[in-house]
């Protein structure tokens, strides 16, 4: 009966270190995921700097996909891009001209990306942001001011 007893004991000592030993892995593994989850993942401070590029007064006006075959290059193959993008405007009255005139914002855009191949876009290194900056001249130049400050492609496909 003593060594029943004993052993009893015993083993109930055994899972309570294993209990104390299980509880203190966890302890120390959530603290280290803290520790390095702060070293990997951007402070508060970063993501502010982000958000403050951009003044109160600008308004973001995205535009419906636009789908347009490309100009062929070497391939004999017909290529087309789907392209979603958004305008930045200085001032909610801009953005509502920007509205107001949809048509002729398709219109340029439409006609500066039929004569883009898809070499010119994706091969080169700076094709996507050169295609930005055009798209912002071109719409600029078909409202006759810089209405237009940047422009974000928030999706783009190549077929």
């Amino acid at each position: 009966m003593d060594n029943e007893k004993k052993e009893k004991k015993s083993s109930g000592k055994k899972r309570l270190w294993i209990v104390l030993l299980v509880l203190v892995v966890a302890a120390a593994g959530s603290l280290a995921g803290i520790f390095i989850g702060g070293k990997i993942l951007p402070n508060e401070d970063k993501t502010t700097k982000i958000v403050k590029k951009m003044n109160e007064d600008e308004v973001v006006v995205p535009l419906d996909e636009f789908l347009v075959n490309l100009a062929t290059d070497d391939s004999s193959e017909d290529q087309y891009i789907k392209v979603k993008i958004s305008l930045l405007v200085p001032n909610k009255d801009s953005s509502d001209l920007v509205q107001s005139s949809v048509a002729l914002i398709r219109d340029s855009v439409i006609n500066l990306l039929r004569k883009k191949t898809s070499s010119t876009i994706l091969k080169d290194e700076n094709g996507v942001n050169n295609l930005k900056t055009e798209l912002k001249n071109q719409i600029n130049t078909a409202y006759g001011s810089n209405i237009v400050q940047e422009v974000f492609i928030t999706d783009l496909v190549i077929q």
